[in-house]
């Protein structure tokens, strides 16, 4: 059985036709009567941006930081992990207009958004809302170590494997000694927590941090301080995943826009039941024949 549905935002003019019936259909089995619905529109959906004008991108207005958020800029550029996750796409610090950003994204959960922005005169707030200091969280792990290996699950979809690692250690043994080991493993990650632009030539994406963006859109919050990082190709800005906008409409002549969420002509609200990443870390032995 389905677990909950979650609301969601959906960019219907951007769906496959799977997709909007997977949001705007919430019965058990599907209702055709309301699948038919569904399908119709988006049917007018697609229509309306096929027939109807290009939608070039937009320059997002990009301005240096105010000199007053230099030093929270600094602080989080000088964090390992800020270095370690974005350091090779030459991040910056600008002020951006969200609504103006491409959308890589076709929905985003509405539920959700973490904590209430500040006022948009607030910029110090409002840069620490956008670009907060890394945490911590604990996950939930499975360890089996009958089949040696370890599952991660999480709804955010910036899980990944990280890299690989080496470490020396010292384990405590039941009786108190200290064994020192090798350990060979792998990491995961789940993305940082600012909100990231891409630039890719002369487009620019949002790379990260849609649910906050939707958040301070809905409030009228319209200009923010965000990290800007440069993109070589379109992989840099991580899309191959369900529910991402094709490579080639990101690169035509009428891709979404981040305020396309808040824009009744392009988005509609729905519900789906929430997918989860999942990375399984497997450890194997076999036997392999040695050579002279």
């Amino acid at each position: 059985m389905a677990g909950p549905r979650r609301p969601t935002r959906l960019l219907l003019s951007y769906a496959s036709q799977q997709e909007a019936i997977n949001h705007l259909v919430a019965s058990v089995p599907p209702d055709t009567t309301d699948v038919a619905a569904a399908v119709g529109r988006w049917q007018a959906a697609i229509s309306a941006l096929a027939n109807g004008p290009p939608r070039p991108p937009v320059e997002p207005a990009a301005e240096h930081l105010p000199p007053d958020l230099e030093e929270w800029a600094n602080k989080v550029k000088s964090t390992a992990a800020f270095e370690f996750l974005l350091g090779n796409f030459h991040p910056e610090f600008a002020m951006l207009s969200l609504s103006r950003l491409i959308a890589i994204q076709k929905f985003i959960y509405s539920d959700s958004g973490g904590s209430n922005p500040p006022l948009g005169d607030d910029l110090p707030g409002l840069f620490r809302y956008t670009t907060p200091e890394p945490s911590t969280t604990a996950r939930a792990v499975i360890k089996d170590e009958t089949s040696l290996s370890y599952t991660i699950a999480s709804e955010n979809p910036n899980l990944r494997v990280g890299g690989m690692a080496e470490s020396e250690v010292m384990v405590t043994t039941q009786s108190g000694g200290q064994m020192p080991l090798h350990i060979y493993g792998y990491f995961a990650i789940y993305g940082g927590p600012w909100m990231q632009v891409a630039r890719l030539q002369s487009r620019w994406f949002l790379r990260d941090g849609y649910h906050r963006a939707y958040t301070l859109l809905k409030r009228g919050i319209e200009r923010v301080p965000c990290v800007v990082v440069s993109a070589g190709a379109l992989t840099d800005l991580g899309f191959v995943r369900p529910g991402f906008v094709a490579p080639e409409v990101l690169v035509g002549d009428r891709p979404p826009r981040v305020g396309d969420f808040i824009n009744s002509e392009f988005a509609i609200d729905g519900s789906i039941v929430p997918v989860r990443k999942v990375v399984r870390i497997r450890a194997e032995e076999f036997v392999i024949t040695s050579e002279d």
